[in-house]
């Protein structure tokens, strides 16, 4: 046998047969799920009601059981109008067995034929289509260490593989995973972002499967490795077909945005992929690490929104998708059967599909974590109390189950990144903290030991170029940290910290510590690659930190912004972001005596675009007579402004029209709202034209259409009654699929 059916739920079983009725038969008629069937089977049914398809999926059963069950159909089923009758079972059966079932139709009036385990395995093997739309049957062991063994795959890829192999049968094929798919054959380079737990890393995974397995492209994943190195590994031959694919791309560089040069990296990466047909670029990032990073630097965003995206979002999940990834794992992780039928009784289902806080990584993490409870209400409870209370996954974990080492560890990482950090560091920082502890073993290698525990648990080891990377094994879990490190543990970490960093992520947690505890930044490593200075300036205009021990650094990296400036005569953007904040703010400028005016050509060309209009209206009579006789490279400059008006001037615009619930069906009062708020957004590109001299154009026409089809798309949307009909039908076809996934032979494997 080629194929394992046994690997396939019932859910799954019941697509397979529909496709074998729809595809190799190739009969006019198309299938549909009927009722379902009092023996368990699963009931297909052609549109026109004359052929009639039974899908008996018995995992762990007889052909005895079978016969049974066949006999039982016979007996009470009342036949009308069908023609033809088969059943499609996953048992593999003997000839005589075979016929001995058809000998119990000889005297019905419609034609009847079985397919049994044997005959699907050679129809999948002479219709590679069918197997192609049934994913679990193609990503087998045997294909996966194929893929590893062929030596076209990169040295991290075997972590790919193994989450695949772990996860499969889990995935569901989301409306998202096949507009991700669509997205990348039609283009070279693609970007799916989303939060935690969404299944980013899920469909990207699948992505590179079957661009292997269909398009012959060989894979090349990393998790965060050096860029440098991704781009080094792309071949020459531009006929050869590589993908490579860069998981949670920015969890572990993500520092380095603050250095420009890994910028210049993303968009050779970028670049070299885009000229060539035939290689491709998956990136995954989340939604909130992407946003953050593309504030840090403003050439990474602009690098970044020149590639497709697509956002994998919760709440654009239909409600089948999310029934069936609930269907998924009660049923792989065998929950028992009568806390199944609690959870189906009166469609206790619908609490926790519906759930505003529904994320199927939480919906993982508690039904695994929970197949100890015995009773079913209880079980059921406990999920809707872990959706309504998603720290306390994490909670039960780290108060519970976790030595002190443990949680030590956990804190020292998260107070060093929220993304991942290097072994050898966290190591250090942990040695470090632990050395005056009595109360903990030092005689043996504890370390190593709290990691291997923590492994795949609370954490995960990723070896990148030969190195090790600890990162938490996934977002959730660093939230749950910043919401429960007490000020005791924060300012043990503060006072026992080696890095800035340490001190800047227990400060986020609580901006008190500055008063609680004797910090001294000028003592401490940085593991920014820019060094201490300046993550001592972030700090210093993050924080409001008025203290003379950094008098002299702030005037330091100024005046070596300056000199950098004066002999370049460009851009310097090398620690522009960490002084922008001190730069705006008029009390830090005073405290660290900023001359804004000797240095105002070097804080112009590093002033970030978000502070440039606060900027400008400042000091809008030095700035103009400083550049009067340099006119064309302060209009250059102020182009990059033009450029962020003409890029969010929409977007800026939606965030400030606020249409009040009373009015969302009165067009007049609406388009009211939108006339007034262009006319107040050109009053600032006025300002502009009139005192800087340049030309900003705004196509107001343009910009009304945009904004008035965001509120009033179609007469639609406008027809309530039609609205309100056509929702009526959506809820009882949504209403009948979810009756369908929960029904109670759909968790059965069924041994009768």
């Amino acid at each position: 046998m080629e194929y394992n059916l046994r690997k396939l739920d019932p859910i799954e079983f019941e697509k397979l047969s529909k496709d074998i009725m729809n595809y190799y038969y190739k009969l006019e008629n198309t299938f549909s799920r009927g009722k379902v069937g009092q023996d368990g089977g699963i009931d297909l049914l052609s549109n026109d009601g004359k052929i009639l398809v039974q899908c008996k999926h018995y995992i762990n059963s007889k052909y005895s059981n079978l016969k049974t069950a066949v006999q039982q159909e016979i007996n009470r089923r009342v036949f009308k109008k069908i023609e033809k009758y088969f059943i499609i079972t996953s048992l593999e059966l003997k000839i005589i067995e075979m016929q001995e079932v058809k000998r119990m139709f000889e005297r019905m009036n419609f034609q009847f034929e079985i397919i049994d385990g044997i005959q699907i395995d050679d129809l999948l093997v002479e219709n590679p289509d069918i197997v192609k739309g049934n994913i679990k049957l193609w990503i087998t062991p045997y294909y996966l260490e194929n893929i590893y063994k062929s030596k076209l795959v990169s040295i991290g890829t075997e972590i790919m593989l193994s989450e695949i192999e772990q996860n499969l049968k889990y995935f569901v094929e989301t409306h998202s995973f096949y507009e991700a798919q669509k997205l990348l054959l039609d283009s070279n380079c693609i970007i799916i972002v989303g939060h935690p737990g969404v299944g980013k890393t899920t469909i990207s995974n699948m992505l590179a499967l079957i661009l292997n397995k269909y398009s012959g492209y060989s894979i090349h994943y990393s998790q965060g490795t050096d860029i440098d190195e991704i781009i080094n590994s792309i071949s020459d031959d531009p006929t050869k077909k590589e993908l490579f694919y860069l998981d949670d791309f920015l969890g572990t560089i993500y520092l380095e945005l603050y250095n420009n040069s890994l910028t210049n990296k993303i968009k050779t990466l970028i670049s070299v992929i885009s000229r060539n047909s035939n290689k491709k670029l998956i990136l995954n990032s989340r939604i909130t690490i992407l946003n953050e990073a593309k504030e840090i630097n403003d050439n990474f965003k602009d690098c970044i929104d020149n590639i497709k995206n697509i956002t994998i979002n919760v709440d654009e999940m239909t409600v089948n998708e999310r029934a069936l990834i609930l269907y998924k794992y009660l049923y792989y992780n065998n929950i028992d059967i009568e806390k199944i039928k609690y959870i189906i009784d009166e469609k206790r289902y619908l609490r926790i599909i519906d759930h505003k806080y529904y994320n199927p990584r939480i919906i993982a993490k508690v039904v695994s974590n929970n197949t100890y409870i015995d009773d079913a209400k209880e079980f059921y409870e406990d999920i809707i109390n872990n959706l309504n209370n998603p720290h306390l996954i994490w909670k039960n974990e780290y108060e519970k189950r976790l030595q002190e080492e443990d949680r030590i560890l956990l804190n020292i990482l998260y107070s060093i990144s929220r993304y991942g950090v290097k072994y050898s560091i966290l190591e250090e920082c942990f040695s470090n903290f632990i050395k005056d502890n009595n109360t903990i073993d030092k005689s043996k290698d504890i370390f190593k030991e709290t990691i291997s525990r923590l492994n795949e648990s609370m954490i995960k080891v990723v070896v990148s170029k030969q190195e090790k990377l600890i990162l938490p094994i996934n977002p959730s879990v660093s939230d749950f940290l910043k919401n429960n490190i007490s000020t005791i543990t924060a300012i043990d970490i503060v006072k026992k910290s080696l890095y800035i960093e340490q001190v800047e992520s227990m400060l986020d947690i609580n901006n008190q510590l500055l008063e609680l505890c004797d910090i001294n930044l000028t003592k401490l490593k940085s593991l920014n690659s820019l060094g201490n200075e300046n993550a001592i300036l972030r700090v210093i205009g993050k924080y409001k930190i008025y203290d003379y021990t950094y008098k002299n650094i702030v005037s330091s990296v100024l005046d070596k912004q300056t000199l950098a400036f004066k002999s370049e005569y460009r851009i310097v953007y090398t620690v522009s972001r960490m002084l922008n904040e001190i730069i705006i703010n008029k009390k830090l400028r005073e405290f660290y005596e900023i001359d804004i005016i000797s240095n105002l050509d070097t804080c112009i060309k590093i002033m970030d675009r978000s502070y440039l209009y606060k900027f400008f209206e400042e000091y809008k009579d030095d700035v103009y007579n400083r550049f009067k006789e340099e006119k064309e490279i302060y209009i250059a400059y102020l182009n990059k402004y033009q450029i962020e008006i003409d890029e969010k001037f929409t977007e800026n615009l939606l965030e400030d029209i606020y249409v009040p619930e009373e009015f969302y069906e009165d067009n007049d009062y609406i388009f009211n709202e939108i006339e007034h708020g262009i006319e107040r957004k050109l009053e600032t590109i006025n300002y502009l034209n009139n005192e800087f001299g340049i030309s900003v154009n705004i196509d107001k026409d343009e910009i009304y259409d945009q904004i008035t089809q965001t509120f009033v798309k179609t007469e639609e949307n406008i027809n309530k009654e039609s609205e309100k009909e056509n929702l009526e039908k959506s809820k009882e076809n949504i209403s009948k699929e979810l009756e369908d996934i929960f029904c109670i032979s759909n968790f059965q494997k069924i041994e009768r």
